[in-house]
């Protein structure tokens, strides 16, 4: 009886479900977040904006149930402000900019509100992800001992499960 019921339910959905895909292009709210539990300071990580952008495909169960999934170029990263950090303890003016980009492959149900024309959506689920690109940009203009130092740098940040003293 209850194989029953289910073969019926899983009829029902096929029966119902819509199969679609396209292009998929937005921004991330994004940033780091660290654990400062044995430190004295307290970075004040500010979000960036970074690119979301790829191939979506869709399987629609029901108006509100959706499976989506895709592959995606994903941009990720934080931000620091000198002033912020060291206003405190002396002229020091910059910023220190993390950004990477990963290639992401989530696997999400959706669940859809139907709002006017369109639908409010609430994801859920995993994603894979492979690092394929990175910088740490840093920026800093200080004093020292009545003298003015600037430091401009840029990083490249290396995906890998290996790490070499080369990479220090």
């Amino acid at each position: 009886k209850i194989a029953f019921i289910l073969l019926f339910v899983a009829v029902g959905f096929s029966a119902m479900a819509q199969f679609s895909f396209g292009p998929k292009i937005g921004l991330n709210l994004a940033k780091y977040s660290y654990n400062y539990e044995d430190s004295d300071l307290e970075f004040d990580d500010k979000m960036r904006l970074a690119p979301l952008f790829g191939f979506a495909v869709n399987y629609q169960f029901t108006n509100e149930l959706t499976l989506q999934s895709g592959l995606f170029f994903s941009g990720k990263g934080t931000a620091w402000d000198f002033e912020e950090l060291f206003g405190e303890v002396g002229n020091v003016e910059g910023y220190w900019r993390y950004s990477t980009g990963y290639l992401e492959i989530p696997v999400n149900m959706a669940y859809g509100i139907d709002i006017g024309a369109g639908q409010l959506q609430f994801f859920a689920g995993p994603y894979l992800a492979y690092g394929i690109t990175g910088e740490i940009k840093i920026n800093l203009t200080g004093e020292e001992n009545g003298e003015i130092e600037t430091l401009k740098e840029n990083y490249k940040i290396k995906f890998k499960n290996k790490i070499d003293e080369d990479d220090f």
